[in-house]
């Protein structure tokens, strides 16, 4: 009797899940709409130079929409150090534990090596877009940014350390915006 119900606590949890992932609704904004699952819920906040909203997911996860002139792009660069300073660095005082180190820093560098996510850009409703994913799901941060699209204000979306469903859920309703 045990095993039946909790078989049929997991196929409820589970449909449910299932249809906040399929069912969408639309969310509108100043500048765009964007469909999202239906479970999340919009809040406004108050901004200085900017409108800010939060999305709060099913998961209590919080994501950050931001518009605005002055948003932080996505130029995240990380000073990486030949390994063969590493020593004369830590005898001087510097904080080596907290920096990068490597035999080939340039290319490490610009690759990207060190940086928690990856980069790309896609084209969503004729804007291009910079995406910021994490390398490994729950630890760093999934976002877009447009900058300057139709309205000339810059648009940020971002979460931090979403788990599988949400961070799938957020990619995929970055392909639903919709400028005004």
């Amino acid at each position: 009797m045990k095993c039946l119900f909790c078989i049929l606590s997991l196929i409820i949890f589970l449909s449910c899940t299932k249809r906040d992932l399929v069912s969408n609704k639309e969310i509108n904004f100043a500048t765009f709409t964007i469909k999202v699952p239906f479970s999340w819920k919009k809040y406004q906040a108050k901004g200085i130079d900017s409108e800010i909203y939060y999305l709060i997911t099913q998961e209590n996860d919080t994501i950050l929409v931001e518009i605005g002139k002055y948003i932080n792009d996505f130029d995240d660069v990380l000073n990486v150090s030949n390994l063969s300073e590493y020593d004369k660095l830590d005898s001087l005082g510097f904080p080596v534990k907290e920096m990068y180190f490597s035999e080939t820093p340039e290319i490490d560098k610009n690759q990207g090596v060190f940086h928690k996510e990856f980069y790309y850009y896609d084209t969503i409703n004729n804007n291009i877009g910079k995406i910021k994913e994490p390398k490994f799901i729950g630890k760093g941060v999934t976002a877009i940014l447009f900058k300057t699209p139709n309205s000339g204000e810059n648009v940020l979306i971002s979460a931090k350390n979403l788990d599988l469903t949400s961070h799938k859920c957020l990619l995929d309703s970055f392909k639903t915006i919709q400028w005004k």
